[in-house]
C-alpha cells in the first residue's frame, strides 16, 4: 500500500477538527465525549478548577481511537482520490492531447 503524505495529512487535520466542530456527547454527565466518527477525547467535569490543577488533569486521549478514526478517515479519502482520478481519465479516453 501506497502511503500518500497529503492524504494523511488531511486526514489527521480533519480528525483532529472534529473535536471542535462536531458536537459533543455525554453519558451521565461526568464525562463528555467528543471526535467523529469514534470518540477519542474525553473531558471529565469535576467540581472547580483548583490553584494546583491543570486542565490536562481533566481530560484522557485514546490513542487506539485517534488512530482508527485517522485510518479510516484517510481510506476514504483515498477512495475519493481514486474514483476521481479515474473519472477524469476515462474523460480523457480515446482524445489525442
Amino acid at each position: 500500500m501506497n502511503l500518500k503524505k497529503l492524504l494523511l495529512l488531511f486526514a489527521i487535520l480533519i480528525v483532529l477538527s472534529t473535536v471542535f466542530v462536531v458536537p459533543y456527547s455525554y453519558s451521565d454527565g461526568f464525562r463528555f465525549y467528543f471526535g467523529y466518527p469514534i470518540s477519542f477525547f474525553t473531558m471529565y467535569n469535576l467540581p472547580p478548577i483548583q490553584s494546583n490543577e491543570i486542565l490536562l488533569m481533566r481530560t484522557q486521549i485514546n490513542v487506539f481511537a485517534l488512530i482508527l478514526d485517522v485510518y479510516l478517515v484517510y481510506s476514504l479519502l483515498n477512495i475519493f482520490s481514486f474514483l476521481i482520478s479515474k473519472m477524469k481519465n476515462g474523460r480523457n479516453y480515446g482524445k489525442e492531447i
